[in-house]
């Protein structure tokens, strides 16, 4: 299947509150509709993971941050635009499920810079969760041959654009501006 009809198909499967699995530029994931609260909390239940801990949610660009994040700083913008895949913690969140975000109402951003991703991002009109394509606590998953079972079995699309794909990256590092200063969370 050419890579323009699974994206079509997997648009329709986000806009109807489906799961997904999908490449990211650093490792294998699983996401959702960002504003869909029932897609999130079944993403939850698929991972087994703590509904108090918070996602990474993936952007096109700074212009899609500004609709639920309007005061960002120009130090906040310059690290989402680099070309290391970097997420970054943003505060004064609106218009986005309390779910998605830390317990201080914050919220990690990435701008995507996988192109067919931006691309799914760019035709939603609207963010997408990412989180690592595992069962809470197992390790991160860098090939498709490594997902586990019980992910696939459970997912409503698997977008599979390069079976073999092995991430030799790390997940994005993971940084907050705080009184001008960066603060790294995960490097």
């Amino acid at each position: 299947m050419d890579n323009s009809k699974q994206i079509i198909e997997v648009i329709e499967v986000i806009k109807n509150g489906g799961i997904i699995l999908y490449p990211t530029e650093t490792v294998i994931g699983l996401g959702c509709d960002a504003t869909n609260h029932e897609a999130i909390a079944k993403l939850n239940d698929l991972k087994y993971r703590p509904k108090e801990k918070s996602f990474i949610v993936l952007v096109d660009n700074i212009k899609m941050i500004l609709n639920f994040c309007p005061k960002i700083n120009q130090k906040e913008i310059d690290l989402l635009n680099q070309s290391i895949p970097t997420t970054v913690v943003l505060n004064n969140i609106k218009n986005l499920p309390k779910v998605l975000l830390f317990s201080d109402g914050s919220l990690a951003v990435r701008i995507t810079k996988h192109p067919i991703i931006n691309s799914l991002i760019s035709s939603l009109n609207q963010p997408i969760v990412s989180t690592s394509a595992n069962l809470s606590g197992e390790p991160t998953i860098k090939s498709w041959k490594n997902v586990n079972p019980a992910i696939l079995d459970q997912v409503d699309y698997a977008l599979n654009l390069q079976s073999d794909f092995i991430s030799t990256q790390q997940p994005s590092q993971i940084v907050k501006v705080v009184n001008d200063k960066i603060i790294y969370i995960r490097r």
